[in-house]
């Protein structure tokens, strides 16, 4: 017998023992079943086996408590029981929906409780990936975002996995930016330091009678930092340039104006020396963090970045992001402001059920830039295989090595088509998505491209490569949306406004229809 397998064993017998001796002495029900939570948790931490911690608890007569809470079990051990139970369940295949409904007594026996929310979208998330489609996703996204307010209703401060993140915050393949993009949308820029800060604080320093600084470092010049400054310094440590090692900041508030300087220094061999840079010399100088507005790091799929919020003069926020690297060299990322309430005027040409959808949520299309369709990323490329022609091809071959690829029935033939995009700057320097498509034949993926358009009016253009496009879906079936952006004149306003249109279509039976327009004008 493998060694796993004999530990398991072990540990099931003599944990069944310990449990059940209990039941013949003085010991209650909840301690019992208090000491069977840390035998499973054992077996399944030493073993990866989730059946036979699952067999544990029902060794020890979890059945009894799936339909209601015995009056000898108190609410905190039952609640514990049910979801390390379905912990279990939810990691073995023919017990998933088993352990869902599991997950949905907890939260209906404690609703407030924030860890049962992130399970339940756990177990829908790991169901999508194996059954990719609008079906799970929108349980899961809508599990992880009750696990998020809990947290924020708790105020406790935890890094959220990024599948959390990506699917909350809708990121797509816009990265960090479309994560500040959505803090700012929701107003909900606190969970910034809630949530991605990974700065971790030693201890404030104060200042002397005389200037100094009070338990002042070794190899640290604090000349400046405390001139004027309010007698404390902060002190933490974060790895500011992703060199894989941690950098110190010393930040301190100016008496005059609420201006904060801030100092990064490095350990280089045995010496401390300042970390420098254009953009750090910024933030040490005065008046450029002021009054409300404040320098954060932001950390986001183990890379970190600094985030500068700004207090406009009309008290709106600007955030911008920056990247620092080990050569000392930054790059700012974008610079962003929360998105003006549409003053739009609709106007349809559509009549579908997609199209009252697409409608009901034109904020989220326009604001989200179309994505929140039904594609299924290819998470390893290596496993598909194209057409040996196409990797010679210069046209072809930055797409099908791109590592946005996507899965989706795009033609509701029950067969799956790749989209391949990538990310590439225009003629003017502005970054947009060209893409590809590709069917799969003789388990070969070869160029694809979509039928003519059937239409009773003018036939319309898509998929060209200044058209963005996403798929979405409804009663079964994908749609084709192309999304368009046109800055417009601002008239006696002065005031600049943009256009915006989503074409719909359905791809169906060999043939591409056009079912209509829904435009709209913001400012």
């Amino acid at each position: 017998m493998p060694m796993r397998y004999l530990l398991t064993a072990v540990l099931l017998v003599s944990g069944f023992t310990a449990v059940w001796a209990d039941s013949n002495t003085s010991a209650s029900e909840a301690d019992k079943f208090q000491k069977a939570i840390r035998l499973a948790e054992r077996v399944y931490q030493e073993t990866g086996d989730a059946n036979g911690a699952a067999k544990v608890l029902e060794e020890a007569g979890v059945a009894r408590l799936k339909k209601s809470r015995p009056a000898e079990i108190d609410k905190v051990t039952y609640i514990d029981v049910l979801e390390t139970y379905a912990g279990f369940l939810s990691r073995l295949p023919a017990r998933e929906l088993e352990a869902a409904s599991l997950l949905k007594s907890v939260i209906e026996s404690d609703p407030r409780r924030a860890s049962p929310y992130l399970s339940l979208g756990d177990l829908y998330y790991r169901l999508h990936q194996s059954q990719p489609g609008a079906r799970y996703r929108s349980i899961y996204s809508a599990a992880y975002k009750k696990y998020i307010k809990r947290l924020e209703a708790e105020g406790t401060r935890s890094f959220l996995p990024n599948r959390v993140v990506e699917s909350v915050y809708d990121v797509g393949q816009g990265g960090v930016c479309r994560v500040v993009a959505q803090l700012l949308e929701q107003g909900s820029t606190q969970s910034l330091e809630q949530f991605f800060n990974p700065e971790r604080e030693i201890k404030v320093l104060d200042k002397g009678p005389d200037g100094s600084v009070l338990g002042g470092e070794d190899g640290i010049s604090f000349a400046g930092l405390v001139q004027n400054s309010d007698g404390r310094i902060r002190r933490s440590l974060v790895d500011i340039d992703n060199n894989g090692s941690l950098e110190r900041r010393y930040s301190a508030k100016m008496t005059q104006g609420g201006c904060t300087r801030n100092l990064f220094y490095q350990e280089v061999g045995i010496q401390t020396a300042l970390l420098s840079n254009d953009l750090l010399d910024q933030f040490y100088a005065a008046g450029r963090v002021c009054g409300a507005s404040k320098l954060s790091v932001m950390r986001y799929r183990n890379e970190n970045y600094i985030v500068e919020q700004q207090i406009q003069p009309d008290s709106q926020i600007r955030m911008s992001v920056y990247q620092l690297n080990a050569r000392g060299q930054h790059q700012q990322l974008c610079s962003l402001q929360p998105p003006t309430r549409l003053q739009r005027n609709l106007v349809r040409s559509c009549n579908a059920a997609i199209c009252d959808k697409l409608e009901s949520e034109i904020d989220a299309v326009v604001s989200s830039e179309g994505q929140q369709g039904v594609e299924w990323l290819v998470s390893d490329i290596s496993t598909l295989s194209f057409d040996s022609s196409l990797e010679a091809n210069p046209g072809y071959k930055r797409f099908i090595e791109s590592q946005h690829q996507y899965l989706v029935d795009l033609d509701n033939d029950g067969e799956r088509e790749l989209i391949s995009r990538v990310w590439l700057a225009d003629s003017e320097g502005q970054q947009q998505y060209r893409y590809r498509l590709f069917k799969e034949r003789d388990g070969l993926w070869q160029p694809w491209q979509l039928p003519e358009v059937v239409t009773a009016g003018a036939a319309k253009q898509v998929l060209d490569d200044k058209i963005w496009f996403f798929i979405d879906r409804i009663n079964e079936k994908n749609y084709l949306v192309t999304f368009t952006a046109t800055a417009t004149s601002g008239g006696e306003s002065g005031q600049e406004s943009r256009r915006y249109e989503l074409q719909v279509y359905l791809v169906e039976g060999g043939q591409l229809q056009y079912l209509g327009e829904i435009s709209t004008s913001s400012s």
